[in-house]
């Protein structure tokens, strides 16, 4: 079985490349194997992988992704009429006359395209003849050849043509500098101008600054371009188009040095515009001849001058929205770093830092208030998918009969109130981390979905039969004992063992007491930016308390202390007065601190946790309350800072 690659649509419609066994790298460099014209892809966009009766597709890493059937894909297998979309390009993978296998490397074979411009036609019909010329062509009965039909007929074809080229290019362009080469290119193209530029508005007050320029002898960069103050300050002062079909006798332009001195024959200028505001101008010139720019030019020029103004617009604002998403991402690693400076937690820094490059799955385990979340924000962020999402998700807070739901995604009507597709967690991260905390509460059942998908990348949403593949990967953390829940039964062994390629186990505050100093001078800092309170420290009694502390909560509670702290203290001093009376209860000799009501609840609470291996049902039925009592009361002791 042999295989083509077919161009459905873009600049190279109707050409065809039969693929040999071997390696393919699709684009528009030279040196590519299956070449396109199209300026809108990548150099090196995408390599196909031909092998017996298997086509693979390997994404080259471009910024603009390789769509297949309209999903991004970065690899995976091809079949038969599977569509794919670089820049405006598509192409379709057919079936065909089997291929030499001359060699490994052997280059794809370009076979004659469905139709071409009629001989003699317009060169510049070639790249651009529509469906109804192609059938023209093929068919002498479908309609008249392009030799035949009038020459403004052939100009508007060629013109809308052009413009609807244009217009899917600038879809799939998301850079300023390449929407200005792209714009220049083609005005070269589809006139006869000798040099196209195109300026931005920029500074204060806006004054047009060179975004792109080409001449026909090459690339017009490092030369001074010909610019008209006169044409440029007509368009922008009325925001309409200026036309000199001949530059040398326009009373406009007569005279003016950059005019007489370039010898300019013939120059437009339009207005790049978004809506009602000006960007920019477009310019094109002729050298050649006086007359070589008329009004269908002037109306082409126009028309992708709008095009392209909103194109930019919107350019401008995915940019703005880059460098916002990077300084986000800059203060979420600030967030994410963990105070500390102890040799227990700096063995799970470095740990972190040895784990974070790769892809394996991560177990973070410790009490509650340790900062589990804050290490898989360091694990993301630090990490080669920081540029993606980071999905977070509380296993523990979602009810059993909706993790599947939440977790892979559901179709409409799958039950009872999905009156609309729903994309899962797992689907959100493609590309980034998904962090599963309180994993040990996830029901065998579910415990069973989550190995498959972690195992094989595919799922499928609730209710739907289509098979999705994502690239996610997975970070896991419990408070919980899971070797010890595997033995009970209670937790699979092989998930567990899946979850835990690499473990991280963060101690508890009270075996890292030197952090405490550093980790109070942290959260001071903190809250006095935030509350524009002046407070400078703690007093040498009140940091004796907080550190003699154990800290059942852990840092989550050590945080919560020193924000009421903060809020309650009256000097420049954190006093003992300002922190909670549970730091000072008086020791029962041998034996635990003297413990309030509430205290002393949440202590039969823990224990009575303990004895049912945290299974929340059989808890509440031991306490005798509802299950719904005992997560309001675990809520309050998480808001507290301390662990259920």
């Amino acid at each position: 079985m042999g295989f083509l690659l077919f161009v459905v649509d873009g600049p190279d419609r109707g050409r065809q490349f039969a693929l040999a066994p071997g390696e393919h790298v699709v684009g528009r460099d030279t040196a590519a194997g299956v070449r396109l014209t199209d300026r809108t892809t990548s150099r090196n966009h995408f390599k196909l992988v031909v092998s017996g009766t298997e086509v693979r597709l390997a994404d080259l890493g471009r910024r603009n992704d390789t769509l297949v059937n309209g999903r991004a894909l970065r690899q995976g297998p091809l079949t038969v009429g599977d569509r794919i979309e670089v820049g405006a390009t598509c192409l379709e993978l057919r079936a065909g006359a089997a291929a030499s296998a001359a060699g490994a490397n052997a280059a794809p074979t370009e076979t004659a395209p469905v139709a071409s411009a009629a001989p003699g036609s317009d060169p510049s019909l070639n790249s651009t003849v529509t469906i109804r010329l192609r059938a023209a062509e093929a068919d002498p009965g479908a309609g008249p050849t392009a030799e035949a039909l009038p020459a403004a007929y052939r100009r508007a074809h060629r013109d809308l043509t052009t413009l609807y080229m244009v217009a899917k290019a600038l879809h799939v362009v998301r850079e300023i500098d390449r929407l200005g080469v792209l714009l220049v290119e083609t005005m070269l193209d589809v006139t006869e101008a000798d040099a196209a530029y195109l300026f931005l508005l920029a500074g204060t007050p806006p004054k047009p600054a060179l975004a792109a320029s080409r001449t026909r002898k090459g690339d017009a960069s490092g030369e001074p371009p010909v610019t008209s103050a006169t044409l440029f300050a007509e368009v922008l002062r009325d925001g309409t188009s200026v036309l000199a079909t001949d530059a040398q006798a326009d009373p406009r332009l007569a005279g003016q040095k950059s005019v007489v001195g370039q010898q300019i024959r013939s120059a437009l200028c339009v207005p790049v515009r978004s809506q009602d505001r000006v960007l920019g101008l477009l310019q094109l010139h002729s050298t050649r001849k006086a007359g070589a720019h008329g009004e269908e030019d002037l109306r082409l020029a126009t028309a992708i001058g709008n095009q392209a103004g909103i194109a930019i617009e919107n350019a401008r604002l995915q940019a703005e929205l880059r460098a916002e998403n990077a300084n986000l991402a800059e203060a979420l690693v600030s967030r994410a770093a963990i105070v500390g400076k102890s040799p227990e937690i700096e063995r799970v820094l470095k740990l972190v830092g040895k784990v974070a490059a790769s892809d394996v799955t991560v177990l973070i385990q410790g009490e509650s208030g340790t900062g589990k979340e804050l290490i898989a924000q360091s694990v993301h962020y630090t990490s080669p998918r920081k540029g993606k999402p980071l999905i977070c998700v509380n296993c523990g807070a979602i009810p059993e009969t909706l993790v599947e739901s939440e977790l892979f995604g559901h179709e409409k009507g799958a039950f009872t109130g999905a009156v609309a597709r729903k994309p899962g967690h797992f689907e959100r991260a493609d590309g980034g981390t998904l962090f599963l905390d309180e994993i040990g509460e996830l029901s065998a059942q579910n415990q069973v979905k989550l190995l498959r998908v972690l195992e094989t990348g595919r799922f499928e949403r609730v209710g739907g039969t289509e098979t999705l593949q994502v690239s996610v990967r997975v970070l896991a953390a419990t408070n919980r004992d899971l070797e010890a829940e595997v033995r009970k039964g209670s937790f699979r062994e092989d998930l567990y063992y899946r979850l835990g390629v690499v473990q991280v186990e963060i101690p508890p505050l009270r075996e890292r007491r030197g952090d405490i100093p550093l980790l109070i001078d942290h959260f001071l800092e903190t809250y006095r930016s935030q509350t524009g309170r002046r407070i400078t420290g703690v007093s040498p009694d009140a940091q004796r308390a907080l550190r003699a502390y154990d800290w059942p909560g852990n840092v989550r509670e050590l945080r919560n202390c020193m924000d009421r702290a903060v809020v309650i203290a009256d000097g420049p001093l954190i006093q003992p007065e300002d922190l909670p009376s549970a730091l000072f209860a008086v020791p029962r000799p041998g034996d635990d601190r003297l413990l309030s009501l509430d205290e002393l609840e949440r202590e039969h609470i823990r224990k009575v946790l303990r004895h049912t291996a945290g299974n929340k049902k059989k808890a509440a039925e031991i306490l005798g309350i509802e299950r719904s009592t005992l997560y309001k009361k675990l809520e309050e002791m998480r808001q507290l800072g301390m662990t259920p």
